[in-house]
């Protein structure tokens, strides 16, 4: 497992970290602003926290997030107390902006910038973050926008039944120069997952190689291809979520290529078994995350995370900047 610093290099970080929030909520701020970050704090809070390595595509941090009087883990997103969850949600903000710029979406979790990644009972089929009973698959985090996050934060609020995240790196799967090259053409689209859906969708495919076939027409007819894998200067990067991807074509050697890359994500995976008041951060263009399936109660104490996405002054393909992204738009911090 990649660690950030030691827990007790952190302590003097997270106290200001949490100074800040407190001082942010005093004044009855929604959010941090610029003033609220003097560079001090911005170089604490980079060095604490560090960036994910560039070869396995993450770095847990331990010690940074304090979780003091956490109240029972909501039954779904919506019934998340945001009163309760003030401080921590802004301490959150603080790390989340020391990092980059925070935004979200305007299309999930009503806009907020906090998203609350909790098991609920409508969704436990379905291939999102709030499923259970089937395992959460390899998945580039809204790989269907050419503006999703670089960065993603998790921070674990309550796993008392240890399940793992699951984490493979495209830079640590062993594909061939072929296999790469022909997963840099523009062969499938990738549409929004289920949570952008007005309705419940269809559950998810049953293997990589054949993406089911869902509720999504309204997405479909905005559909454009797109790379699976491009190049960095450093390595391949991906842009991988097979339960909504659409094939354009039936070239089988590309179907082929796509299953090999399934294939190597899986031979080369950690499990990183996160404990509250960890912070995972995943390199969003090299490495993939999912989960195991497991059974939840529904009685307060089930696994909780909560999600920032953050984007970083990075350069993609070109030809994502011609792309729509299904006309789903950002609230970003500050605006």
């Amino acid at each position: 497992m990649s660690m950030g610093i030691a827990p007790d290099a952190v302590a003097p970080v997270r106290e200001a970290v949490r100074a800040t929030a407190r001082r942010v909520l005093a004044r009855g701020g929604r959010e941090p602003e610029p003033t609220d970050l003097p560079p001090g704090l911005v170089d604490e809070v980079r060095t604490a926290v560090g960036v994910p390595d560039r070869a396995r595509g993450y770095t847990v941090v331990r010690g940074l997030l304090d979780l003091e009087s956490l109240g029972p883990t909501p039954p779904r997103w919506q019934d998340a107390d945001l009163d309760a969850d003030a401080e921590v949600n802004m301490v959150l903000l603080v790390i989340g902006a020391c990092l980059g710029d925070v935004f979200g979406w305007t299309g999930q979790q009503d806009g907020r910038l906090v998203h609350d990644i909790v098991p609920s009972p409508e969704s436990r089929e379905l291939q999102v973050g709030a499923s259970s009973a089937v395992p959460l698959v390899w998945h580039t985090e809204d790989a269907f926008h050419p503006r999703r996050a670089e960065l993603l934060l998790l921070a674990c609020l309550r796993n008392d039944d240890g399940i793992g995240t699951d984490i493979a790196s495209v830079r640590r799967a062993q594909l061939t120069a072929q296999q790469l090259s022909a997963l840099g053409r523009p062969g499938c689209a990738i549409l929004p997952d289920d949570t952008y859906l007005p309705t419940a969708a269809q559950p998810a495919a049953a293997s990589p190689a054949e993406p089911a076939a869902k509720s999504t027409s309204a997405w479909s007819a905005q559909r454009g291809g797109v790379s699976t894998i491009w190049p960095d200067v450093d390595g391949p990067c991906l842009r991988f979520d097979p339960s909504y991807t659409e094939f354009l074509d039936e070239d089988p050697d590309f179907r082929a290529h796509y299953a090999a890359l399934d294939q190597a994500l899986d031979a080369c995976a950690e499990t990183v078994p996160l404990v509250a008041g960890d912070l995972l951060l995943i390199d969003n263009d090299i490495a993939v995350h999912g989960r195991r399936s497991y059974a939840p109660r529904f009685d307060g104490s089930d696994r909780w995370l909560k999600r920032i996405l953050i984007h970083l002054p990075r350069t993609r393909p070109e030809a994502e900047l011609d792309e729509a992204g299904y006309r789903q738009a950002q609230v970003r911090m500050g605006a």
